[in-house]
């Protein structure tokens, strides 16, 4: 019961419709559950994680470089300080 409550508390953090996480969580509340099968979603559900958080970082860091080039824009093409939206 202990796993459960674990896997539970990792679904309430990144919400209970990730799929590798619910099959994971349903198989620790079997009878006899499959451990392997479990591990198998839990990995394959934080490298998904991983995956997304490394593209969420390169996406800030490729902003922040490009936001003070565009910040000079606007005057260029005469249109309002804001026209991109920032």
């Amino acid at each position: 019961m202990h796993s459960t409550l674990a896997i539970s508390s990792v679904g309430a953090y990144i919400g209970s419709s990730h799929i590798p996480l619910s099959v994971a969580q349903e198989e620790t509340q079997t009878a006899e559950p499959d451990k392997e099968f479990a591990a198998g979603n839990l990995k394959r559900m934080a490298q998904t994680i991983e995956t997304a958080s490394k593209t969420v970082e390169s996406g800030k860091t490729l902003w922040e470089n490009v936001k003070p080039i565009l910040k000079q824009l606007p005057a260029y093409f005469g249109v309002a300080a804001t026209f991109f939206g920032f």
